[in-house]
């Protein structure tokens, strides 16, 4: 049974040469993860980012998630971060349930390892499972980029880091059954099998996003399952947008993303760095879990996961980097795309007005008109729900408990006539 080794490390300066040569030996012949001893810095944030103000949480460590910023996360987390109802499984060696910044994330576990625990021992799924879902705003520890997600522990590698594909395409399949959403694959094999490659396709059709590693030091080897079509498959950068030391990339990669030096969550309550496709991985995976509930069914096929994957890879940042599909993907640019929101989309406050059953919502539009996709956000609780608007006949709207819309796009594209004040009539769309 053909089987790989996944592994997480933390760098220290003690390191003499002889140990890093030889450890990378080991890595390229088991596809494990290399750390690099590159300083972290914090990132530049990316274009179209500098209008759109911060959301920045109390984290202790937040200043060391170079990653966060380079993905312009704080600015897309104004609009989105996550939902408890979006659950990403991590397909992974376990994740350590009792971490201060994890401890209640974790809703479902199984077991396909002859490990005698679910949880992790090894380290590498708690560090993944940070990097998606991390809670925020705790005063401690980091934050996760989808941290309002919820997470499922499918324990597919044992506690030396070993699995098999027979594992994983039970893993994946255990998932989508189990109502994960998005499943997220920080591990390779090398080599295609059938189980693994109808597991990805069980789960694509079933909408689900399923995000995979490109692998360490394999240059342009196909690496599995991230290979297969249904799969996003994932580079590593660095902070100045270089490849990543050792990513793997060819034309069969979909995108790019943090994978140096990223700090993220290990067992007993420690932090650490880690570096690889893995942790790229991880921030794709949050990526989906932020704009999986925002997104709507465009092609009429019942499923969200082809939207999303669309979004990611079109929002991407242009890197000039071969072999990286799109680029390295962008939080805010996704997020604007799923709701094709700008700036200049807000509502002026004056034409909003606040009763004792909620909003009632004045705009400047056509009577007759549809405008689509209008975001209503909870500023108290941080909910969202899309709803689409039509104006109708002035008079009071439904009542929902809501205290800021935003409107698609801009007001060109929702053809905006001054002259006209009429009521928009709120129906339910989507969560």
């Amino acid at each position: 049974m053909r089987g790989v080794q996944i592994s997480l490390h933390t760098i220290t300066l003690r390191w003499s040469l002889v140990a890093i040569l030889l450890l990378a030996r080991f890595q390229l012949l088991f596809g494990t993860s290399l750390l690099e001893n590159i300083p972290p810095d914090n990132g530049r944030i990316a274009e179209g980012s500098e209008s759109c103000e911060a959301l920045t949480p109390d984290d202790t460590w937040l200043d060391k998630q170079w990653g966060i910023s380079q993905i312009s996360a704080p600015q897309a987390w104004q609009i989105a971060s996550g939902n408890p109802d979006t659950t990403i499984a991590v397909l992974d060696t376990g994740i350590n349930q009792t971490h201060i910044d994890l401890a209640g994330k974790v809703i479902a576990n199984i077991n396909f390892t002859r490990s005698p625990t679910v949880d992790d021992v090894q380290g590498h799924g708690t560090h993944i499972a940070g990097i998606i879902g991390a809670i925020a705003n705790n005063g401690t520890g980091i934050a996760g980029l989808a941290y309002n997600c919820s997470l499922m522990n499918v324990k597919v590698a044992d506690d030396r880091g070993y699995c098999a594909a027979a594992a994983v395409a039970k893993g994946v399949v255990w998932a989508v059954d189990n109502g994960a959403k998005i499943i997220n694959i920080s591990l390779t094999l090398i080599g295609p099998t059938q189980a693994l490659e109808d597991a990805v396709n069980y789960a694509w059709n079933r909408g689900v996003v399923v995000v995979a590693a490109s692998g360490n030091y394999v240059d342009d080897v196909p690496m599995y399952p991230a290979c297969y079509s249904n799969c996003i498959a994932v580079a590593a950068t660095d902070a100045n947008d270089s490849l990543a030391f050792g990513s793997g990339h060819d034309d069969w990669v979909d995108v790019a993303a943090p994978g140096v030096d990223i700090y993220s969550t290990l067992p007993d309550n420690k932090y650490g760095i880690a570096s690889g496709t893995s942790m790229a991985t991880g921030y794709t995976a949050g990526l989906a879990g932020l704009l999986i509930t925002l997104v709507i069914d465009m092609n009429g096929d019942g499923l969200l996961n082809d939207e999303v994957r669309n979004i990611i890879e079109d929002s991407c940042d242009e890197i000039g980097i071969p072999g990286v599909g799109k680029g390295r993907i962008n939080a805010l640019r996704a997020v604007r795309q799923a709701l094709n929101l700008c700036p200049q989309s807000k509502l002026p406050e004056e034409s909003l007005q606040f009763g004792e059953q909620g909003l009632n919502e004045h705009t400047t539009a056509s009577r007759g008109e549809r405008l689509p996709k209008i975001l209503v956000i909870d500023l108290m609780t941080q909910q969202h729900s899309v709803y689409d608007a039509v104006l109708d006949q002035c008079g009071d709207s439904k009542g929902v408990p809501i205290t800021q819309v935003i409107l698609e796009t801009n007001v060109e594209d929702c053809h905006v006539a001054p002259s006209d004040l009429c009521m928009a009539e709120l129906t339910r769309n989507q969560m």
